[in-house]
C-alpha cells in the first residue's frame, strides 16, 4: 500500500506541474484573469483566476489512471465524481461569468445530496450511532461548510492550497496507520495535485485557485473526513484530521456572525477575515520598523552635526570650497591640504 500511495502522490504531482502552466496560458490568452483593485486585492497585475481547472484536470487524470489498478479506489472515485464535476462546473462559471451567492449555495447543496446518495454520510458520533436521516442532514451541512470555508480563506497566495495540503496530509497519515488503502490513495492524489499547484501559487502567485478550485478541494476534504470518521474507533481519532480545518471553519463561522450582527449580506466580501487581519498587522509592523529606522538615522545625523569642532569644519569647508576662492585662485597650499582632509 505504501508504494502505491507514494506513486499516486508522485504521479499527481507531475500532472499538476504540467497542467497548471497550460491552464495559466489559456487563462491569460482569453483574459480570464483577476484584475487588481485598491480595496481588497494586493496584487498589482492581472493574474489567471481559473486554477481550479488545473486542479480538476490533474485530479481526474490521476484518479482514473490509478483506479484501473485499484478496484477499491474505483468505487470511491465513482461515488465522488458526479458531485465533484458539478461543484467544479459551478465554480468555473462563477470564475468566468459570476453567479449569485444564492445560486452557488443551492448547487453546493445539490452536490452534497449527490454525495450522500452514494452512501457517504456520518453514521455515528463517537459511540453514539446516528439515524440515517440526521446523519444525512449533518453530512450535507458539513460538506457545504467545508466548501465555503476553503473558499473564504482563499485570499492570500498559497493560503487555501497550503491549509488543504496539511489537512489532506493528516488524513493520509490516519488512513495509512489504519491500513485504509482507498482513502490513503485518494488523499495522496490530492496532496500531489496541491503541491504541484503551489509551485505556481506561492507568493508572488502567477495563478489563483478561484472558486472552481477552492470549492472542489473543500468538497473532497469534507468527503475524506466523513469517510475517515466512519472508520474511527474513538472521537479523538475522528477529530484528529479535522483539527487542521479548524482555522477556515472558525473564520467562516465568525464571518457569518459578523455580517449578521452588522446587518450585512452574509455572502458580501470584506477585509475582516483572519488572513486580512494578519496581513494588516504585518503591514503595520513593517511601517513601524521603517519609522524607527528613519528616526535613528535622523538622530545619528544630528549627533554628527553637534560634535565638538563640527561648526569650525563646516565653516572652513565653505570658505575653502567656495566658488569665489576657486575663481580668484586665492586657495593657499594650507587651505588645499585642509580641504583634502575634510570629509566629502
Amino acid at each position: 500500500m505504501l508504494l502505491t500511495t507514494f506513486l499516486a502522490l508522485a504521479f499527481a504531482f507531475g500532472l499538476s506541474l504540467i497542467a497548471t502552466p497550460l491552464v495559466r496560458a489559456v487563462a491569460l490568452h482569453w483574459r480570464l484573469v483577476d484584475f487588481p483593485d485598491n480595496r481588497r486585492k494586493i496584487h498589482h497585475q492581472p493574474i489567471a483566476r481559473i486554477g481550479g481547472a488545473a486542479i480538476f484536470l490533474a485530479l481526474f487524470l490521476a484518479g482514473f489512471s490509478i483506479a484501473f489498478t485499484t478496484p477499491d479506489m474505483r468505487h470511491t472515485l465513482e461515488a465522488l465524481a458526479p458531485a465533484a464535476v458539478l461543484v467544479f462546473l459551478v465554480g468555473i462559471l462563477d470564475d468566468v461569468f459570476g453567479l449569485k451567492p444564492a445560486h452557488k449555495l443551492a448547487i453546493q447543496a445539490i452536490a452534497a445530496v449527490l454525495v450522500v446518495s452514494t452512501g457517504i454520510r456520518l453514521r455515528s458520533l463517537d459511540i453514539l450511532p446516528l439515524h440515517p436521516w440526521p446523519g444525512m442532514l449533518l453530512t450535507v451541512i458539513w460538506l457545504i461548510l467545508c466548501m465555503n470555508a476553503l473558499n473564504l480563506i482563499d485570499g492570500l497566495d498559497g493560503l487555501a492550497a497550503g491549509v488543504a495540503s496539511f489537512a489532506a496530509l493528516a488524513i493520509l497519515i490516519a488512513a495509512v496507520l489504519s491500513l485504509d488503502a482507498p482513502l490513503a490513495i485518494a488523499a495522496a492524489i490530492l496532496i500531489g495535485v496541491l503541491l504541484g499547484f503551489l509551485v505556481y501559487n506561492f507568493n508572488p502567485a502567477s495563478i489563483f485557485l478561484g472558486d472552481s478550485g477552492s470549492l472542489l478541494i473543500g468538497l473532497l476534504l469534507g468527503c475524506y473526513s466523513v469517510l475517515w470518521s466512519n472508520r474511527s474507533k474513538s472521537f479523538s481519532e475522528m477529530a484528529a484530521p479535522l483539527i487542521l480545518l479548524a482555522v477556515p471553519l472558525t473564520d467562516t463561522t465568525i464571518a457569518i456572525l459578523r455580517r449578521f450582527l452588522r446587518a450585512q449580506p452574509i455572502f458580501s466580501a470584506d477585509r475582516s477575515h483572519i488572513h486580512h487581519r494578519l496581513l494588516a498587522r504585518r503591514s503595520d509592523a513593517l511601517h513601524r520598523e521603517r519609522t524607527r529606522r528613519h528616526l535613528r538615522a535622523r538622530r545619528k545625523d544630528r549627533s554628527r552635526r553637534l560634535e565638538p569642532g563640527a561648526d569650525r569644519h563646516l565653516c572652513m569647508l565653505r570658505v575653502v570650497r567656495s566658488p569665489a576662492t576657486r575663481i580668484c585662485g586665492v586657495q593657499s597650499r594650507q587651505a588645499r591640504s585642509y580641504a583634502r582632509r575634510l570629509p566629502a
